[in-house]
Order: C-alpha cells, then structure tokens, then sequence
C-alpha cells in the first residue's frame, strides 16, 4: 500500500475516534473496549454490535493486544514520516534549481511526485489552480516550475491548461 494510501487509512481511523468522543455512549464504549483489550490481551475487544460500529474500522482497536501495539507501531512511523523533520511543513521553499540540466530535471521530478502523492477526491489530475496552490508550498516560483514540469515532459496538460497530471515513468 503506498504511503499516501497509509496516512489516508491512519487518519480515517483517527478521526473515527475523535468523532466517537463527542458522543457520551461511545466515548463511554471506547473507554470500555480500551480496559478489555488490556485484560483480554488475545482477543479483539470489539464485538458485531452497533455501539462498536464505528470501531469495528479502526485496526489496532479491532485486534488483540499484541497487535494493535504493533500496528501503533506502524501508524506512528508512518505519521513520523508526515510530519517529520523531511516533511515539506519544516523546510523552506526551494528558490534555486540546479544549473546541470540532469540535476535539474531530477529535483523537478521528485518536487512533482511529491505534489501528485495525495489525490484530490481519487482523481489523478489537479485543476492549474491546485497545481500552483501545491507547487507554491515548495518553491518559490511556482509558474516557472509548472512550466519546466510539463516542458521536461514530467508532468501532462490537457490542450486548454486546465488539468495536469504525472507522467508515470
């Protein structure tokens, strides 16, 4: 599962969570299944009824004990990697590219994966607006940037410039 795929999955399930606890019964329900699990380490605390609806998606509540910790495990490492100290929140926008032109072109392909990762509403494409609007949160000159993109040939758009996508390599 790719990563982007991942953090999708992780925040879905936290924000289960997190809308479950504005609710009495089921942050009530939480508490409850959070003790079993920790006396019934063997089995998932979570059973077919509808108060356990909502839980039954969360992954590391719906297992046992020794699972869901190394499931944390995973979702942890993979939110590390998100908000970590590579994350693109933590750095400045990139203001120079390389003069060699593979370089170039190297750094202008790894911006766009970057950019492309996370679809908007399962789409493959993003709108110029949203091309720029993602590309500005990396560089400081987004429109060169776009344009180089598409000129290397690592990034489409159709004839009228509304839609953009990455060319799969």
């Amino acid at each position: 599962m790719p990563l982007s795929q991942d953090i999708q999955t992780i925040v879905k399930q936290y924000r289960i969570i997190l809308t479950s606890l504005r609710t009495p019964k089921l942050r009530q329900r939480f508490k409850e299944l959070l003790e079993l699990q920790d006396t019934q380490s063997n089995v998932s605390p979570v059973t077919d009824t509808s108060l356990d609806k909502p839980f039954q998606q969360v992954d590391w509540l719906n297992t046992s004990l020794t699972n869901s910790q190394d499931i944390l495990g995973r979702d942890i490492d993979a939110l590390d990697v998100l908000l970590g100290e590579d994350s693109i929140m933590y750095t400045s926008p990139i203001s120079e590219l390389p003069v060699p032109w593979e370089e170039r072109k190297a750094l202008v392909r790894s911006i766009c994966e970057r950019v492309f990762a996370v679809p908007i509403a399962h789409r493959d494409w993003l709108s110029e607006t949203e091309y720029n609007a993602r590309l500005s949160m990396l560089v400081t000159d987004a429109v060169t940037l776009r344009r180089y993109s598409v000129d290397m040939g690592i990034v489409r758009r159709n004839d009228r410039g509304e839609r953009y996508w990455l060319v799969k390599e």
